[in-house]
């Protein structure tokens, strides 16, 4: 059986994604459409790769969740099309402590900053925390708040 959605309500998609994804498939929407896990770590869009350096992983992941799966880093490609480099970057933003799901509400111009705080924080996430430069232990302590 699939977790409650109760646990994807509060944020542990983004918190604890290698084992939602695992346990929590249907929660978490990495599923296919007859229910089961999705077999396949592929992107669906042909302009993923224009959402990642938006930074809109983060801000429209509901969607992107199914259409940019590999790109997002939303699932772990199991194949022998995914270098050593793309799997150590995809794991490494599978670990990390993203926190709580944000709500994105209220007026439109707070709407916007909300969004606009996600864009960055996911390109930072991509161009700061998965670079060579940062390590294990770093990475282990930053989480977003």
């Amino acid at each position: 059986g699939d977790c409650l959605v109760e646990r994807a309500q509060i944020g542990e998609c983004t918190e604890n994604v290698p084992f939602m994804n695992q346990k929590c498939p249907m929660s978490c929407g990495v599923c296919n459409g007859d229910g089961g896990s999705a077999s396949s770590c592929e992107d669906v869009f042909r302009n993923c790769a224009e959402y990642v350096s938006r930074g809109d992983c983060l801000v429209e992941k509901s969607a992107l969740l199914t259409k940019c799966r590999r790109s997002c880093y939303f699932c772990t490609p199991n194949d022998e099309s995914a270098d050593r480099d793309e799997l150590g970057r995809n794991k490494m933003y599978q670990s990390l402590r993203l926190g709580p799901s944000q709500d994105i509400s209220g007026t439109l111009q707070e709407r916007e900053s909300a969004r606009e705080n996600l864009r960055q924080v996911d390109q930072y996430l991509r161009r700061v925390m998965l670079s060579d430069d940062v390590g294990d232990a770093e990475r282990a302590r930053c989480t977003n708040r």
